[in-house]
Parts: structure tokens; C-alpha cells; sequence
């Protein structure tokens, strides 16, 4: 019946006067041969039967079925499959049937409507064909959304690591099975810091970006459920400092010794008097590793500019200029307490 009318509405009108011409010859040919009435009805009412197809929107001319389509469903779900705009006597077959997932009802359907339902394993591709009513193959794509985890990660974000100080955060998880494993997903730590087992934890000694991601399972029987936790952030530049930017007073013509110690940045420093900003006092010298040391030879206030420099790797090492103020003073005259009489 579709072929034909397929053919008939084409040209509908020419085909309609075509079939009502040879139906009333028919029918007079049969009046003469007597003919039974049934069988001189059959031209008429076939044609008016396609003309009532068409006046019901049934347009036995429809489109063909495309010969690929594709869906997306997220896993476990389900997505509906109406072919009726290509297809209106329903459809005949599956094969091949999905492999992650299923197609119930494809034999004898008449509504070319079915129903593809995932099975929620985690596969992210699916295929399938169905024909239609005229036994012509439409291969269908299915992309499944990868599955929902319940889990739930923390810290959302990391605190920001600073150069040269301790650094130590634990993850933790919520939502599915105590206990949790955490490893390694993606990415890499600056140098200093170190991953395991959900704890970061080290001494960052190089700046930097981070990104690094760290896979959360849980312990669910029988297939543990997952989920990736993906952390990004800077390792900034450090700030370099003296400890004490004022040294002790010295005494003038007395051996001096005092150690000049730095903050911020990483071991091991070096320090150095930058030339044409100030002078050391008379008599004493600052060494590579900051011992400011040695016999002063003039009284006075003296002010110089030490530069730091650490060993911080990455875009390291940084350095830092500080201002150091020192006096040098006489020695004070002998402080009498007591005086013992002479014999």
C-alpha cells in the first residue's frame, strides 16, 4: 500500500483523474460483462482512500528515514526514539541490538516509537540499528555523559603555598563509602611539595603554577564509585627579609662577630654590601654567608644596604635589598662596685 501511494502522490491530482477515468470505464466493462459489484468498487475506493491519507496529514510521499542519526543520554538514563516523521507503518527490526544498553518492544511496533535505556556501567559510547518500515537500516550514535559521582571533596580549593614555610593540607570525603583512597591523576608539584595518600605536605622551594589533580575512590561493593578533584593555584614570589636590621652595638678597638640572618625565600642566602649605598663601619667585613665580623677602628653611627638573595627555584632565586644601621662605640671607662681595703 505505501509504494503505491508513494507513487500516486507524486502527482496526486493526475494520478486521482487517471484512476477515477479507468475506474468508470471498469465499471461500465463490468456492467456489461457482469462483473460483481465488489470487485468494480475496488479502483474507486482505493483511490479515495490515498486521498484521505493525505487529508489526514498521512503523507504516504514522507521523507525517508536518514540513514545515521545520533543522541546524547547520561548514564543510566533514557532517551525516546519517534520516527514517525520518516517512517508510518512502524518498525520492523534491531540488529545489531546496543551493547550498553537496551531497546525493548522493536518487534511488531506500530507507533515507530522505542525507548534506548543505558545500563549505567560507565561506557561513554553506544550503537545500535533500527529499520524502518520499508526495511531500510538507520544506524544510530548514543554518547553517554560519564556518571554523576555522589562524592563530594574538600578542600575546594588549596590554601596558597609560600615559599620556605611548612606546608600541610589533608582531603577529605563525603558522600560514599568510608574508606576513601586518594591518588594521583594529573599534573605535577612545584619542587618541596609532595602527594600521599589525600595529604599535601613539604616546604615549597620553587614558585610557580599549580595543577594537579587527585582521583577520590570510595570503597563500594562491588565497582568502587570515583570521582576527580582537579586543584589549580601560584606558589607566589617571596618577600626576602632580615630577622634583626639593627646589629649590636660594637666597641671600638674589640673583636666583633654577629651572624645576619634572613626570612622569607629559601635556604641558603647570600648576602653582599651594594656598592655606593652606604659603607660598613671601620675595621669590619660582611661575609658571603652575612657574618658581619672583625675589629672596628672608628667611632660612629654607619649605614649600608644589605643584599639578600635566596635559592628558591622555578622563576628563583629572588633577592632583596634592606637598609642596616650599626654604631660603634667607645669602651666604656671600668665600673668600680667595690674597694677592698689594703692590708
Amino acid at each position: 500500500m505505501l509504494q503505491i501511494c508513494n507513487g500516486i502522490a507524486d502527482r496526486f491530482v493526475s494520478a486521482l483523474s487517471i484512476l477515477l477515468f479507468a475506474a468508470q470505464r471498469r465499471r461500465g466493462a463490468s456492467l456489461r460483462e457482469g462483473e460483481p459489484a465488489r470487485r468494480r468498487r475496488f479502483p474507486r475506493l482505493f483511490a479515495w482512500l490515498c486521498a484521505l491519507m493525505l487529508a489526514m496529514g498521512m503523507n504516504p510521499a514522507q521523507a525517508a528515514c536518514p540513514a545515521t542519526m545520533s543522541f546524547t543520554v547520561a548514564a543510566g538514563g533514557s532517551h525516546i526514539i519517534d520516527l514517525n516523521f520518516c517512517s508510518l507503518f512502524g518498525l520492523t527490526r534491531l540488529d545489531p541490538a546496543p551493547l550498553h544498553g537496551d531497546i525493548p518492544g522493536v518487534v511488531n511496533d506500530d507507533d515507530n516509537i522505542v525507548t534506548y535505556t543505558n545500563d549505567g556501567l560507565g561506557d561513554l559510547t553506544d550503537t545500535f540499528t533500527l529499520y524502518d518500515d520499508s526495511a531500510n537500516p538507520i544506524v544510530f550514535t548514543v554518547t553517554v555523559l560519564p556518571i554523576s559521582s555522589p562524592i563530594t571533596v574538600s578542600p575546594t580549593t588549596l590554601p596558597t603555598p609560600v615559599i620556605g614555610q611548612p606546608y600541610n593540607v589533608t582531603m577529605t570525603a563525603t558522600g560514599g563509602v568510608a574508606p576513601y583512597a586518594y591518588s594521583p591523576a594529573s599534573g605535577a608539584l612545584p619542587a618541596g611539595l609532595s602527594f600521599s595518600n589525600g595529604v599535601f605536605s613539604g616546604v615549597p622551594t620553587a614558585t610557580g603554577n599549580i595543577s594537579f589533580g587527585v582521583t577520590v575512590s570510595d570503597s563500594t561493593v562491588p565497582t568502587a564509585l570515583t570521582t576527580t578533584k582537579n586543584y589549580s593555584g601560584a606558589i607566589a614570589v617571596p618577600t626576602l627579609s632580615l630577622v634583626q636590621g639593627t646589629p649590636p652595638t660594637g666597641a671600638i678597638s674589640q673583636p666583633y662577630s654577629f651572624q645576619l640572618n634572613a626570612t622569607g625565600g629559601t635556604a641558603p642566602y647570600s648576602y653582599t654590601v651594594q656598592v655606593g649605598l652606604g659603607t660598613l663601619p671601620a675595621g669590619l667585613t660582611l661575609s658571603s654567608s652575612g657574618l658581619l665580623s672583625g675589629t672596628p677602628s672608628a667611632l660612629g653611627n654607619s649605614t649600608f644596604s644589605v643584599r639578600i638573595q635566596d635559592s628558591t627555584g622555578g622563576g628563583g632565586p629572588y633577592a632583596n635589598a634592606q637598609n642596616v644601621t650599626m654604631t660603634i662605640a667607645a669602651v666604656p671607662a671600668p665600673t668600680v662596685t667595690s674597694i677592698s681595703p689594703t692590708a
